[in-house]
């Protein structure tokens, strides 16, 4: 993902949305409550952090300490908890929970109205393969203006087959989306996700106050920190160098997405030019599903 190139049909419109946007910041709501999806193995008991903030300039946000904040699934009461000085509040889930459960956060301080997000635990065995892919570039041509920009939606469009071909992985696959858009993204993009029927998943975004800055070093840190639970995250999708750094640095096998490539193998990996390439790349090296044999030679698409 190459988060603030702005594509050259996007021109002087999506510049001038974007000077608008770092100028107002969030025009709308001035408070903003965020939850990222948590990712557990069983029978383990799981934490959710969520986030109040003030709107700033864009990502330039302000906390809001010492507010209630309420966590609930479907209509029953987990517990609260108050925000501490950077914004942050903190609680412990029931355990044993199903394979997705979606977890409901209000807070009624700070605002006129009660602000409201959900976030989701899923729940995995530590021995299930997990795939993981970024999002801006590799399964959409992002549109950085309407993204970042007063829409509800991103208007981004899929890449053709993406859909498709991440269904059918999911098959095989839990998904992770590590993407280095900035956490106050987060509910947009799972919309996106969701009305344009990608598979379900976790979605992990960046945080201002506790992401290293880089996007190398913040995916590399993402990537330890899901490592520690589970040791089969075997497949990394991307379109950068970076995400192919990341990825192989934590012993995965890579992904390139480059439409301007043919296909082409390197070390661990392997470069393609679109999804439907991808989906043929599977299905011709079945290996891919023996997490044993993802150094064995592949067949090229």
């Amino acid at each position: 993902m190459r988060f603030l190139k702005i594509p050259k049909r996007t021109g002087y419109l999506a510049l001038w949305i974007l000077f608008i946007s770092l100028i107002v910041g969030g025009c709308g709501e001035p408070y903003l409550l965020t939850a990222e999806d948590v990712i557990c193995s069983e029978n383990e008991t799981p934490a959710l952090t969520a986030k109040l903030e003030e709107r700033g300039i864009f990502i330039f946000n302000k906390p809001i300490p010492h507010q209630n904040v309420e966590f609930f699934l479907n209509d029953e009461w987990l517990g609260e908890g108050k925000t501490n000085e950077a914004g942050y509040v903190k609680i412990s889930c029931p355990p044993e929970q199903p394979e997705a459960t979606i977890i409901r956060i209000i807070c009624h301080g700070g605002a006129d109205e009660p602000i409201e997000t959900t976030a989701t635990i899923f729940t995995w065995s530590k021995n299930d393969p997990i795939l993981v892919a970024d999002i801006d570039d590799t399964l959409c041509q992002t549109q950085q203006g309407l993204l970042i920009g007063f829409s509800y939606d991103d208007g981004s469009s899929p890449l053709p087959g993406a859909s498709e071909t991440m269904n059918e992985l999911a098959q095989s696959f839990r998904i992770i989306y590590l993407t280095a858009r900035p956490r106050e993204l987060i509910a947009k993009t799972k919309r996106w996700l969701k009305n344009n029927n990608f598979p379900d998943g976790p979605v992990l975004t960046w945080d201002i106050d506790s992401d290293p800055w880089s996007q190398l070093g913040y995916k590399q840190r993402r990537l330890d920190q899901l490592t520690e639970n589970f040791s089969n995250i075997t497949i990394g999708i991307g379109n950068t160098p970076k995400d192919i750094t990341a990825y192989r640095d934590h012993g995965m096998f890579c992904i390139f997405i480059d439409p301007e490539s043919r296909p082409e193998r390197f070390d661990r990996g392997v470069k393609l030019p679109d999804w439907t390439k991808t989906l043929d790349f599977f299905q011709i090296n079945p290996e891919l599903y023996d997490l044993k044999n993802l150094d064995s030679p592949m067949k090229l698409p």
